[in-house]
């Protein structure tokens, strides 16, 4: 090799260095590409199969709902039909009757028992993500809101209502009365409220066709629940180092027997059900406790000719009272001259509750068809009665389900079905 073609081959090896280590880099980026959207590729189909990422059971409007939290709450609902099953049959022995042969302290402990039922693990799962997906709407609400729990109100709420650690002594309850006053009856009214001897104001409604119930909702998105009581400390007087160490004690117990830290344990019992209550007191706020009620009594017969025929009887001066004894179908009510007393919406079917709410007071409607028959309906009274306590609070309650139902309509929900092989079955009646 001559020395003058040496400079010209260094500069050609430099050269096919510099484009090799180019290649390389080409080829790494390359690769890192493809793996990346192979990546992307994959995690797309496992979400679409079903399996979301870091577990999460649901997404309610962008908030993760995870799995983890479904088996602490799970496991909190046993435990909490656990406690029911050991006090009705606690309370049984109490009263010497044996569970073996009462029939209804074995009906009782054979419900929890089928609720704690392996083969029922999917139905009580199903209940728990429920009431976590109605807990995220109304967390999201009172974020829409603008409601939140402050520190003094956590730290009173633990103390006084679930510690019963007063600081300043226990106060004394002071029951209070709310007195309504009752309208005056009219003619027809007082002829026919001998025919319902009652010592309240507000008659109960027969049950059966008496009723002529509608489906209802019967579950509760209320304030209680039914897994989030804890021990309860004594109602002795005790100091406030006492409390800290019941608080304490009771963290620890949560810890070791359901795996929550104090943060998921404080949200859970305390932040969660104040916020719930802030947020339901707003959508009732505007409710009254009074409700629009007629007072009614029918006839109710099985074909249309038969209503006909009497309604032609009551059109020529018969008395409604003595024909709803002989020819009502419905004999609850038929027995007091058909009174179904004061009822309010919602209570009755559709067609006899357009029906009654229609008519003038006194006046006898044209016969009505039901699935219970046809009815002839005569309105005895019409106006905005008070309700009580528990009325008024049935009357928040459903308002309070309708939200719920509505917010979950106008949610974006998704649940993904891995959940139901994560459902715990213990703590157990066998573990007890």
């Amino acid at each position: 090799m001559s020395p003058k073609n040496t400079p010209v081959n260094k500069k050609h090896v430099a050269h096919l260095t510099k484009v090799r280590r180019q290649s390389q880099i080409i080829k790494y980026i390359t690769i890192g590409i493809f793996v990346f959207v192979g990546v992307v590729i994959i995690s797309g189909l496992v979400i679409n199969a079903g399996f979301p990422p870091y577990q999460n059971v649901a997404k309610v409007n962008g908030e993760n709902l995870s799995a983890d939290n479904v088996k602490i709450m799970v496991k909190l609902e046993r435990n909490s039909l656990l406690r029911q099953y050991s006090q009705t049959l606690a309370f049984a022995q109490m009263l010497g009757l044996d569970p073996a042969t009462d029939p209804n302290v074995s009906g009782q402990l054979q419900q929890v028992a089928s609720q704690l039922a392996a083969a029922n693990k999917a139905s009580l799962g199903q209940q728990v993500l429920d009431k976590m997906i109605e807990d995220a709407l109304l967390r999201q609400e009172a974020e829409r809101l603008g409601l939140s729990i402050s520190d003094d109100e956590l730290d009173k709420y633990i103390k006084e209502d679930q510690f019963g650690f007063y600081a300043n002594g226990t106060p004394t309850a002071q029951p209070t009365a709310t007195q309504f006053a009752l309208p005056t009856l009219n003619a027809t009214q007082r002829a026919i409220v001998t025919l319902t001897p009652t010592a309240s104001p507000f008659p109960t409604l027969t049950p059966g066709p008496t009723t002529i119930p509608t489906e209802a909702p019967t579950t509760n998105p209320a304030a209680t629940r039914t897994a989030t009581s804890i021990p309860q400390p004594t109602a002795t007087p005790y100091t406030l180092e006492e409390y800290q160490q019941s608080y304490k004690d009771v963290v620890e117990q949560y810890k070791t027997d359901f795996g929550m830290d104090e943060s998921s344990f404080r949200d859970y019992f305390f932040i969660q059900p104040l916020l719930r209550q802030k947020v339901m007191d707003s959508i009732t706020a505007d409710l009254k406790p009074e409700e629009d009620q007629v007072w009614a009594r029918h006839i109710l017969v099985a074909t249309e000719e038969e209503a006909d025929l009497v309604y032609d009887r009551l059109a020529a001066g018969e008395d409604f009272g003595d024909l709803a004894k002989v020819l009502s179908t419905d004999t609850g009510s038929g027995a007091l001259g058909g009174d179904l007393g004061w009822f309010g919406r919602g209570r009755m079917v559709q067609e006899f509750e357009d029906a009654a709410f229609s008519q003038a007071v006194g006046e006898i409607g044209k016969p009505v068809q039901s699935q219970y028959g046809y009815h002839i309906i005569q309105v005895l009274g019409h106006e905005n009665r008070p309700l009580t306590a528990s009325e008024f609070e049935n009357v928040k309650q459903l308002a309070i389900s309708d939200w719920v139902a509505q917010a979950k309509e106008k949610a974006k929900i998704t649940t993904y079905d891995f959940w139901k092989t994560i459902v715990p079955l213990e703590p157990s009646l066998e573990g007890q």
